[in-house]
């Protein structure tokens, strides 16, 4: 039995090493994949900068009329927002790239995992950014707009551009911890009930990354760290059910085989 149950594991390494490249060869295939990602990045790039002016727009037709306070200010900000656009149209060449480049070094195990793991990673990562959009951002900015109602100000376009960029991409960031958790989990790599029993300890360091990644306030604070509590409460139920399944899937030790006298 046990030859049987390796087989398939010695079938994968086989296939693996027939696979096997050179040094050499594995520099031009990173050669070759950086270059289309870095393609792809400068294209998209340049089809972000015709997105600059409708973001800027967006932006006035929330906080009001935008100014910049050193000469460098304006451009660099219609770079950065260029930038940031570009990032997000080349992400699914970049991303590819990056799984064809690591696919061949993988066992098919390991590449039903990443198959089954990958697209709910990144369609977390899209609903937290689509939270951090239309939950975190607006929230926030109306609290501070609201406190400062009676003062005349100046918002700085690339102030509120970092803002905008705090507000939004930590949600996306937060949202994939029930995956890592549920990985972890079915990989063996953590203890659920361990991290169950320190869950005081993972609610204050949630409080303290949620404080880390955006501005020092209290009411970005408390968007950010609450989600951050559930995500972990979702991942912690994902991660003791995947430890379960992992070790009902272990085979039964010979102290667990039924005494002879009850087989056959």
């Amino acid at each position: 039995m046990s030859n049987q149950g390796s087989q398939p594991r010695a079938d994968e390494h086989d296939a693996l090493v027939a696979k096997e490249m050179t040094v050499v060869e594995h520099l031009a295939e990173l050669r070759y994949r950086l270059l289309i990602g870095l393609a792809s990045l400068i294209g998209g790039g340049i089809l972000g900068w015709y997105g600059v002016g409708w973001v800027l727009e967006f932006f006035a037709s929330t906080v009001g009329q935008l100014v910049f306070f050193n000469p460098a200010e304006a451009l660099m900000t219609r770079v950065k927002i260029a930038v940031t656009l570009g990032i997000v149209v080349a992400a699914p060449v970049i991303l590819s790239q990056i799984w064809l480049f690591i696919m061949p070094a993988l066992f098919p195990h390991e590449r039903k995992i990443l198959v089954r793991y990958v697209p709910i990673a990144l369609g977390l990562f899209v609903l937290g950014l689509f939270f951090g959009f239309f939950v975190v951002y607006p929230v926030a900015l109306r609290f501070f707009l609201g406190i400062g109602q009676d003062m005349a100000g100046a918002i700085s376009v690339a102030d509120h551009f970092t803002f905008f960029v705090s507000m939004v991409l930590p949600p996306g960031l937060a949202f994939q911890v029930p995956v890592v958790l549920h990985v972890m989990g079915r990989l063996g790599l953590m203890n659920p009930l361990l991290l169950q029993r320190r869950r005081r300890h993972v609610i204050f360091w949630s409080v303290v990354l949620a404080a880390m990644l955006t501005p020092s306030d209290g009411i970005s604070l408390f968007l950010l760290a609450v989600p951050l509590i559930v995500l972990f409460e979702i991942g912690l139920m994902l991660a003791r059910r995947a430890a379960k399944e992992r070790e009902s899937a272990k085979p039964r030790s010979n102290g667990d085989d039924p005494p002879m006298g009850e087989m056959g």
